[in-house]
């Protein structure tokens, strides 16, 4: 099974990282920004063929809102996410847990724009909630297991 990763960058790395782990080690395939994105110092584009050609879209989304795109108005990761959406693929969602402390440098300061991404993934997903790096390492591969099941046995609508 092929998973796409979507994300910021640089305060989920190390998320990233472990997510990568997990989906590797339980024998899936990783797919994500580090094994696309330019190796210069371009700014990334919007891949719809990478998002399509995967099985399940993990979605890990904290304080940031991330690259946006010249042209867009919603970010990289939103980009990915709502074309998984229109394509039907089905969407794992972690955020932080709540209380969990975040790093200030990374908390957008005007956060109209990830507080309202973040709530429409509430509003529409079951969630699963991190602390550490090695929490969610824990949890992606038993989720995106579960999603493809209940894809594949229409028990649940997809989003």
């Amino acid at each position: 099974m092929k998973i796409f990763v979507s994300s910021t960058y640089l305060d989920l790395k190390e998320y990233r990282t472990k997510a990568r782990e997990a989906i590797e080690e339980s024998g899936n395939e990783f797919v994500g920004m580090e094994d696309f994105q330019s190796h210069t110092h371009e700014a990334p584009e919007f891949c719809p063929e990478m998002v399509e050609a995967c099985n399940v879209l993990v979605l890990i989304v904290a304080y940031g809102r991330g690259y946006v795109p010249d042209g867009e108005v919603i970010s990289m990761t939103r980009l990915e996410y709502e074309h998984a959406l229109a394509k039907k693929i089905p969407v794992r969602c972690y955020l932080p847990e709540v209380n969990y402390p975040w790093n200030p440098e990374f908390i957008d300061k005007d956060r109209r724009s990830i507080d309202e991404f973040r709530g429409l993934i509430l509003d529409e997903h079951i969630c699963s909630f991190f602390t550490t790096p090695e929490s969610l390492y824990k949890k992606a591969p038993c989720g995106c297991k579960s999603v493809v099941a209940l894809a594949k046995h229409r028990m649940v609508p997809i989003r």
